[in-house]
C-alpha cells in the first residue's frame, strides 16, 4: 500500500535532467605540456633548432617600419588622388587623368603587397621586398609628381 507522500507510478525519478557527465580526465600529464628542458650549453635540441625565428636587429626593424609608413603614405596619396579626380571631373573640369590615377593606385597596392612580404620574411626575399617598396614608391613619386 502506498504511503501518504508517495505519488505512485507518476513520481519523478531521482535522475538529473539533463544528465551530467564527469569532466574528462587529462591523458597528458601537465609536465609533458611544458616545453622541453634546454640542453646544457644553452642550445635547444632537435632537428628544428636551426629553424628557430631569429631576433631582428634594431636597424632592420626601424627600416621595415619606415618602409611600412612609406607604403601607407603612398596608399593614402593614391586614395586622395582618386577623390580629387572624381570631385574635379564632377565639376566639369579636367582632372589629373584616369591613367595617372590608375597607375598611382597600382603602385600603392603593389607597395603595400611588397611591404606585407617584407614584414613576414626575414631572409633575402624580405630584404628584396623592402627595397622594392622604396624603389616602387620613389619611382612612382618621381614619374608622376616630378620629385
Amino acid at each position: 500500500m502506498p504511503g501518504p507522500f508517495d505519488d505512485g507510478p507518476m513520481a519523478p525519478s531521482p535522475r538529473r535532467y539533463p544528465p551530467t557527465r564527469p569532466a574528462p580526465r587529462r591523458t597528458i600529464p601537465l609536465s609533458a605540456e611544458v616545453r622541453p628542458r634546454p640542453r646544457p650549453g644553452g642550445r635547444s635540441a632537435g632537428r628544428h633548432a636551426r629553424h628557430r625565428p631569429r631576433r631582428e636587429s634594431r636597424l632592420r626593424s626601424s627600416v621595415r617600419g619606415l618602409s611600412g609608413s612609406f607604403a601607407a603614405g603612398l596608399l593614402v596619396l593614391a586614395l586622395g588622388l582618386v577623390v580629387v579626380h572624381f570631385w574635379v571631373v564632377s565639376r566639369g573640369q579636367q582632372g589629373p587623368g584616369a591613367v595617372s590615377v590608375a597607375c598611382q593606385l597600382i603602385a600603392a597596392v603593389l607597395a603595400v603587397a611588397l611591404q606585407r612580404v617584407a614584414d613576414r620574411r626575414s631572409d633575402g626575399t624580405g630584404t628584396a621586398a623592402l627595397l622594392g617598396v622604396f624603389a616602387l614608391g620613389l619611382g612612382s613619386l618621381w614619374f608622376w609628381w616630378w620629385l
